[in-house]
């Protein structure tokens, strides 16, 4: 099983996913590539919205996806990517974040360096009962950062254009011997590199490969009868 564990395919609902036919190509492109399962990781920007206005938003967007989904096409499993923010662990709706039917949290650092009461926010994240903190795209993160949070319960999430590039594929593969790295994702935007660089990132992920797709398998708890009801 392939497993896209952070995509922007949702249609209108954040900047990866402009409508519906932007959708459908994605989709397609992603069954192209052989791709089983997308967790739809749409932006949540905690300061822009509530929690509640964003999944009314979602549950539309979904909606207008199924309009043009066919049988043929990856597995969806809707959920998010959370911007962090001061207090936002003290949000009861917290968890409704979750990826569906898990309990799964997708999280977003800021780029540069973290502040004490970022990295106590995210503390208090992963103290929360019963919650799996995932770190998104964990490859753009400074290592002196990254440094502060090692000690908290938490997994990783690298991208594929970090295993891509010669830039970064040093670090993306570092990251893969790490055990708190746990998925792979296209971070799909728009249609532009399609999911031609995601497949590219798989042969470099090389023996690593089971692993991630196993890891985020047991993660997301996946039951293919549940989604897309």
């Amino acid at each position: 099983m392939i497993i896209d564990f952070h995509a922007h395919i949702l249609p209108g609902l954040d900047h990866g996913c402009d409508d519906v036919l932007t959708c459908y190509k994605q989709l397609e492109n992603a069954a192209r590539y052989n791709v089983d399962y997308i967790v739809s990781t749409s932006h949540y920007t905690p300061y822009l919205e509530t929690i509640s206005s964003f999944l009314k938003r979602r549950d539309l967007s979904i909606k207008e996806l199924y309009t043009i989904y066919e049988d043929w096409m990856p597995k969806i499993m809707p959920a998010a990517e959370v911007l962090i923010y001061s207090n936002i662990d003290k949000d009861k709706d917290l968890l409704n974040l979750c990826a569906v039917n898990t309990n799964t949290l997708l999280i977003e650092m800021p780029v540069g360096i973290w502040s004490d009461e970022i990295v106590n926010t995210l503390r208090s994240i992963t103290l929360l009962s019963d919650v799996k903190v995932v770190l998104a795209h964990v490859d753009r993160y400074l290592v002196s950062e990254m440094k502060k949070i090692e000690y908290l319960e938490l997994k990783y999430q690298i991208n594929a254009s970090a295993l891509c590039s010669i830039k970064t594929r040093r670090r993306a593969v570092e990251l893969l011997r790490n055990d708190k790295t746990i998925a792979l994702g296209s971070d799909i935007h728009g249609i532009k590199s399609g999911y031609s660089q995601f497949h590219k990132s798989l042969k470099y992920a090389n023996k690593y490969k089971p692993k991630l797709m196993a890891s985020a398998s047991k993660i997301l708890e996946i039951n293919l009868n549940e989604v897309n009801t």
